[in-house]
Order: structure tokens, then C-alpha cells, then sequence
């Protein structure tokens, strides 16, 4: 019973975390995510043109695990997205200036050039690199 009411709130949050971004109120949305997330790792918005701002605004708030939890695995998710570029990119900004791991930071960036290369934000890309 316990499982299935988890289970339910966080499909009312995913709807919730839209609605909040959309009215930019992207603080009380970062704040509900935060709590989703501490239930479940693997919660995720439902709406995939909502994840950059979420993500900026955790970041804002040095909410670092979540902003790493909430762009992981977006391209495979969302392989043709717009927003994957620019979201591991934030990612590896994260990995490298938050949490020190440049080696998890140059990875995410090769993975960019390889895949992206003509992006607008190759040279941010490379300045990381």
C-alpha cells in the first residue's frame, strides 16, 4: 500500500514540476523534484523541454547529485532532443567545477565533440576540455 501511494505522488509530481516551470516558479519546482527525488534516484519531470531549467536552477542551489541524477541518461531517454548538448555540458560543469572529478567531466566533453560536432557549444565545449 505504502509502495503504490509513493508511486502515485510521484506520477502527481511529475505533472506538478511542469506546471510550477511553466508558471517560473522554478525554485518550489527545484524544491518538489528535491523531494522526489530523495524517495526515488530514478525520478525524472515528464515534460523532456523542462529538464534545462530544472537543472540550472538545482545547480543554483549546489544541488549537485540531483542535477547529476536528472540529466543521466537523457540522450538515451531523449536521443534527439535539442537539449542534450547544453544539459551535459551543465553536467560536466558540474563533474568538474562542484565535485572535482575531471576525469568524469573530459568524458561527458569527448562524448559532445564526437557527437555534436558542429554545435553551437563546441567552444565552451572545448574551453572545458
Amino acid at each position: 500500500m505504502e509502495t503504490q501511494r509513493h508511486e502515485e505522488l510521484l506520477r502527481h509530481a511529475r505533472e506538478y514540476i511542469n506546471i510550477l516551470l511553466y508558471e517560473g516558479k522554478a525554485a518550489k519546482a527545484a524544491e518538489v523534484f528535491r523531494a522526489c527525488y530523495r524517495v526515488d534516484s530514478g525520478f525524472k519531470p515528464a515534460d523532456p523541454d523542462r529538464y534545462y531549467s530544472l537543472a540550472s536552477v538545482l545547480r543554483q542551489l549546489q544541488a549537485h547529485k540531483e542535477v547529476l541524477g536528472l540529466i543521466t541518461d537523457f540522450h538515451r531517454a531523449f536521443p534527439k532532443h535539442p537539449d542534450v548538448p547544453r544539459l551535459y555540458l551543465l553536467a560536466a560543469q558540474v563533474y568538474s567545477e562542484a565535485l572535482h572529478r575531471d576525469d568524469q567531466a573530459t568524458r561527458i566533453l569527448r562524448y559532445l565533440v564526437a557527437r555534436y560536432p558542429g554545435h553551437e557549444l563546441q567552444p565552451q565545449i572545448q574551453h572545458y576540455l
